[in-house]
């Protein structure tokens, strides 16, 4: 575009050669010069060193902790079942994030925190995952106790009360 406003023509020879209609050039060229498959190509080594040092490893670990105190036979989960049933794991656990929390606690009121920016900010993103993990538990908890008894209770003489009430409730079409 001229100062004027008036377009100027490109000349053929240093106009741009149209979509999918370069020669000369080679489908792998192309593909070099594209910036995603260059910033592919440079982080492919960062990647496989995550997969050597990370993904490995833990797989690795995975796999010996369903083996057996001699590492002869595989035993499955119950390793962890046996850990997690453990009161002095659970006791640990529990420990560790008293003192996490206690210690953030700490520090915002050496900061000069307020008791709801605490709250709002401390206590509550600290807790966020066990509550959405709890309300996930107690859905699927609440869900099959739903569930099961719909699927194979027929008679309402035997179905607990909560399943008795909305199927008995459905039957006589008292929603309408």
């Amino acid at each position: 575009m001229a100062r004027d406003g008036t377009a100027k023509a490109i000349p053929a020879a240093l106009a741009p050669p149209a979509r999918g209609l370069s020669r000369g050039v080679s489908s792998l060229e192309r593909l070099a010069r594209r910036r995603s498959t260059i910033g592919f190509v440079m982080t492919l080594p960062l990647i496989l060193v995550i997969a050597g040092l990370v993904a490995w490893p833990a797989a690795w670990a995975i796999y010996l902790s369903t083996l057996n105190r001699r590492m002869t036979a595989s035993i499955g989960l119950d390793n962890d079942v046996m850990l997690l049933g453990s009161e002095t794991f659970r006791t640990i656990i529990r420990q560790s994030c008293f003192f996490a929390v206690t210690a953030m606690l700490l520090k915002a009121l050496i900061d000069g925190a307020t008791w709801p920016r605490m709250l709002w900010k401390i206590f509550i993103p600290v807790a966020l995952p066990g509550i959405i993990a709890a309300t996930i538990f107690a859905f699927t908890v609440s869900w099959a106790a739903f569930v099961y008894p719909t699927a194979f209770i027929t008679k309402p003489d035997q179905m607990p009360l909560t399943i008795g009430i909305v199927t008995q409730l459905v039957r006589r079409d008292t929603f309408a």
